[in-house]
């Protein structure tokens, strides 16, 4: 997309590709269908002459002909006079100072430099940002782990080209050793689904890596700036996707992840954000741009900012942006940011109303009081009563979050009162969202509640989706959020009924954060009721009850 977006802004092209063919992740990592993402641009004229080539292969096919896709990007860069490498790899950057002037390259030929007055890292992985020196955050803040990678076999089913997402594990993209061995891991799980009587006639050529390391960028979208779609003055387009962790130990990942996966259910919420044009520079690095999941997001919005179709606006804009710069003289960072988005309007990147908005729409409520009422969390602690209403409803996350982040209602006193009443009226859902809220708030006046869930094995859910927990493994969640020791002989006495891996790393996370605050007398008993259950003579290590912290490994087994 960038390279093909430049190039009809008049650059001259060199597009590098270290596979035999185009296209990545849709034509060569299986995934020939689009989940979320939004539309706009080159990609809609793409889509088209696509379904128009895959009427010459025949057949029928779930989402888009892969092959048929493969074609038209090699016909449309022949059309464009992009000069193409195939099986060719960048091994290192040219560097003039802190810019970078150009890469040098293996080729079947032989090594080659190209020079270039402005360089887009269209990795995934932003290997051209780490050849030159760029910062970048690598995986989860626990252990450094990222999310699943899949292998994919394609498969005829019910008279349809198909594929199986099957998530083969963990990988670590930049270990050559970790991706052999994640190569032959995903062969293993083809065979098992061979055995299991599936009929697939092709594998990927390469890994579904779903994340890296993640640049260090002018701008960064941070969590709070997705979740409430804040406006970005420099939005050169819009995401939309859910929060799509393949994580298999939700208890491992972040505490917001635990709050927004598996406390509220809302691993399949769709959200609205802004890409500003900050987070595809980065830092301290000049004309170099980034185009892809590399992004600089916050972590846990990296897990929605990825995509296909948004990174297909993201490499479109980037590919503007580079020409643009060219053409003009001027530095990538130093392009007059209205410039840039009144071309990206032009060309359906981006609709005029998103250079205009003031406020996001992931939080408007749809129904109800107030609906059509413009809130943040500077406003909430005024609608306080309103809000709690929605506790019972279908919008009831909207409140938790407005309610729960707001600075106004952490110092109100009224507002905490009002929830603790609401934690015995209403719906059971009712009440565990007011529990959430005060949680958020950092009030204490939600432990008693929550014991009381513990104690009863409350299995009710906010949410029906696997990956959301009943109350009662919730209620950890929350307590480790208070910082509060008084489930911990609790969370020890549940390893005795095996509650399965997947519960068990809420468990041990509760515990590992909340050991340390004990006494010695107090870890020490915790430690016993542990070797009780499992039977391990040194269980202390992994719950941290002995201040050393928990073996990672072991909580990653879910």
């Amino acid at each position: 997309m960038a390279a093909l977006a430049a190039a009809e802004e008049g650059a001259k092209v060199i597009l590098v590709e270290n596979d035999a063919a185009l296209g990545g992740v849709a034509t060569r990592g299986g995934i020939h269908r689009y989940y979320y993402g939004s539309p706009g641009g080159l990609q809609e004229e793409i889509d088209r002459r696509t379904a128009e080539a895959a009427s010459v292969f025949g057949g029928k096919t779930k989402g888009f002909h892969p092959d048929a896709k493969r074609v038209v990007l090699a016909a449309l860069c022949r059309e464009k006079g992009i000069e193409v490498y195939l099986n060719s790899v960048v091994y290192d950057v040219i560097k003039e100072e802190t810019d970078v002037a150009g890469v040098r390259l293996l080729t079947p030929a032989g090594r080659f430099e190209i020079r270039a007055k402005v360089t887009i890292d269209s990795t995934g992985n932003a290997h051209l940002v780490r050849m030159a020196g760029g910062r970048l955050r690598y995986g989860r803040e626990l252990d450094g782990v990222y999310h699943n990678y899949s292998l994919i076999p394609r498969r005829v089913l019910d008279g349809e080209i198909g594929y199986d997402n099957l998530d083969a594990g963990w990988v670590d993209p930049y270990d050559p050793w970790d991706v052999s061995r994640a190569f032959n891991r995903g062969r293993e799980w083809v065979r098992q689904g061979y055995a299991e009587g599936a009929h697939y006639f092709a594998l990927s050529s390469m890994l579904g890596v779903r994340e890296g390391g993640l640049i260090e960028g002018d701008a960064t979208i941070t969590l709070e700036e997705y979740i409430e779609d804040r406006p970005s003055p420099e939005v050169i387009c819009r995401s939309y996707s859910h929060l799509d962790n393949h994580g298999f130990d939700t208890g491992n990942e972040s505490e917001f992840s635990q709050l927004w996966i598996a406390v509220m259910g809302l691993f399949v919420k769709g959200l609205w954000c802004d890409i500003p044009y900050g987070a595809l520079l980065p830092a301290g690095i000049g004309n170099l741009l980034v185009a892809g999941r590399a992004l600089s997001v916050d972590r846990d919005v990296g897990m929605g900012v990825r995509m296909q179709k948004d990174m297909h606006k993201v490499g479109e804009a980037a590919g503007v942006a580079a020409a643009m710069s060219s053409r003009s003289g001027r530095a990538p960072r130093e392009l007059d940011r209205s410039g840039l988005q009144n071309r990206l309007v032009e060309r359906g990147v981006l609709e005029a109303e998103d250079l205009k908005r003031t406020h996001g729409r992931n939080l408007r409520f749809k129904r109800g009081e107030l609906a059509g009422v413009e809130l943040g969390r500077k406003n909430a602690a005024s609608y306080a009563e309103q809000l709690a209403s929605y506790f019972g409803t279908d919008e009831r996350w909207k409140a938790v979050w407005l309610l729960g982040s707001s600075a106004e209602a952490l110092k109100d006193s009224q507002i905490t009162l009002l929830l603790e009443k609401k934690l015995y009226e209403g719906t059971p859902e009712a009440r565990f969202c007011a529990a959430i809220t005060l949680a958020m708030l950092g009030r204490e006046a939600a432990v008693p509640y929550l014991l009381e869930r513990i104690a009863a094995k409350d299995m009710n859910k906010l949410s029906n989706h696997p990956k959301c927990v009943p109350f009662w493994i919730a209620s950890f969640v929350l307590l480790r959020m208070l910082k509060s020791t008084a489930g911990v002989s609790q969370a020890a006495a549940a390893f005795i009924e095996q509650p399965g891996a997947v519960n068990s790393t809420f468990l041990l996370d509760y515990l590992s954060a909340v050991c340390p605050l004990l006494s010695a007398g107090e870890r020490a008993e915790a430690a016993v009721q542990l070797r009780r259950g499992y039977q391990l003579v040194n269980l202390e290590r992994i719950t941290g009850c002995t201040g050393t912290g928990r073996n990672r490994s072991a909580g990653a087994s879910g």
